[in-house]
């Protein structure tokens, strides 16, 4: 009995006064190094477009453009110009790469483009957002032809660890520009039709637009209707053409004389100066 209670003494003697044994602590893991910062990868692509944008008069190559961008691209587009004529026009990659090929093949032509603020970023996932305000000022032989202020939303997802620009708005207010001399092609489709291409300087852009004419007899107008882009014009019997409003089935005419002529394709040319162009052409000729 003594040698038992013995032994149950030294046992709890050796569990209250031995030391436990003490896990060894792994050591911590060494830091990994930060994870990027998504928006500021944003916002450097667009940094990196506006510099590729306005030196592509320089080095001519519409790849270092267009790589910012995804092949999914469409773009939104609001012109606000100098007399608060308001324009709106969609376009995709295709049409944004045509655009870049007339950039490159108007020699005489120089873009200053660049980023003045960022307005807001959001990331979320590989999907973002970024809102950001520009000037541009464009430039022929030397001489400022357009100059105003954009402010642009560009959508981006990250794909194979790239950001693109998938879906761009702008919305572009022009705050002087220059009006100069402006070329025109005429196509004749058929009788009384035809169409036509202006190249002419506008907005932010030097750009070149399709135009469509319809030329009918029509007693309510004195002479012969002319009709372009849901306008109307009459051109008179005396050659003297004016600008129409259509008020029911009646026809009203608005302004002074646009112009007086007895040719065809000269009274289009008229009514591209005069109304469909007026705030780009001091003069429209026949290419």
């Amino acid at each position: 009995m003594i040698r038992l209670c013995l032994h149950v003494w030294l046992t709890l003697l050796v569990v209250v006064y031995c030391p436990p044994i003490i896990a060894q602590k792994k050591p911590p893991k060494q830091p990994t190094s930060p994870p990027k910062d998504q928006a500021a990868e944003c916002v450097q692509l667009l940094y990196d477009f506006a510099k590729a944008y306005s030196e592509i008069s320089i080095h001519r190559d519409k790849n270092k453009v267009l790589a910012h961008f995804s092949p999914s691209l469409n773009t939104e587009i609001t012109t606000v110009n100098i007399r608060n004529n308001v324009q709106s026009r969609y376009s995709d990659y295709n049409q944004f790469s045509q655009y870049l090929d007339g950039l490159i093949n108007a020699r005489s032509l120089r873009i200053n483009y660049t980023i003045e603020k960022i307005l807001h970023t959001i990331v979320k996932n590989n999907f973002a957002i970024v809102v950001y305000e520009t000037s541009y000022n464009i430039f022929r032989e030397g001489e400022s032809l357009i100059q105003g202020r954009e402010i642009n939303t560009a959508n981006m997802v990250k794909n194979n660890n790239r950001w693109l620009i998938t879906y761009y708005t702008i919305f572009d207010v022009a705050a002087s520009q220059q009006r100069g001399s402006c070329h025109c092609e005429i196509f004749k489709s058929e009788e009384g039709k035809y169409v036509t291409r202006t190249s002419y300087p506008g907005g932010a852009r030097y750009e070149a637009k399709m135009d469509n004419f319809a030329i009918t007899v029509d007693m309510r107008v004195g002479g012969k209707l002319i009709r372009v882009r849901d306008r109307y014009f009459a051109w008179k019997r005396n050659g003297s053409i004016f600008s129409l409003v259509l008020e029911g089935e009646k026809f009203i005419e608005t302004g002074s004389e646009l112009g007086v002529t007895d040719e065809e394709t000269e009274a289009l040319l008229i009514i591209l100066h005069k109304a469909l162009f007026a705030d780009n052409c001091l003069s429209v000729r026949k290419k």
